[in-house]
């Protein structure tokens, strides 16, 4: 009987668990699917927010990039909500998340401290990767035009 009780706890928090991490991969299914809808439909004007003065549109392949980057959010965003309707069967897309997650984020913060976060894309029109100016390299460039 005491055995029976602590099984009938230890079933109720792990549902209880598994309930809050439904909930969550619902919120970032949702946030995923909404982010990317917003960039693919909206791509242009978002550009224009996120780099002032560029000439994103200009070059075929940052924009083919965005679309691509805006596709796959979308395709996890679905791979959340998969997770979120029944965590305990597709626990290789949990462990997806938790790997890609801390690249996807290691990779964004190596550009943002390299040069730019979308190195394609300068002020005057498209420069290659490897030409990119540093932050302060551009400061400087932008303070000399002045």
């Amino acid at each position: 009987m005491v055995v029976a009780a602590r099984s009938a706890t230890g079933a109720t928090s792990r549902s209880s668990s598994v309930q809050r991490f439904q909930v969550l991969f619902f919120v970032a299914a949702a946030w995923n699917a909404g982010g990317a809808a917003l960039g693919l439909l909206f791509l242009q004007p978002l550009s224009k927010l996120a780099w002032p003065g560029t000439t994103l549109f200009d070059d075929p392949i940052s924009v083919q990039f965005a679309m691509m980057v805006f596709g796959l959010i979308g395709v996890l965003g679905l791979g959340y909500f998969l997770v979120a309707l029944d965590p305990s069967r597709n626990r290789g897309l949990v462990l997806t998340a938790a790997i890609g997650k801390p690249i996807v984020l290691a990779i964004g913060i190596y550009f943002s401290w390299g040069g730019s976060f979308s190195p394609r894309v300068s002020r005057g029109g498209t420069e290659l990767a490897a030409r990119a100016p540093t932050p302060r390299a551009h400061a400087a460039q932008l303070g000399a035009a002045a």
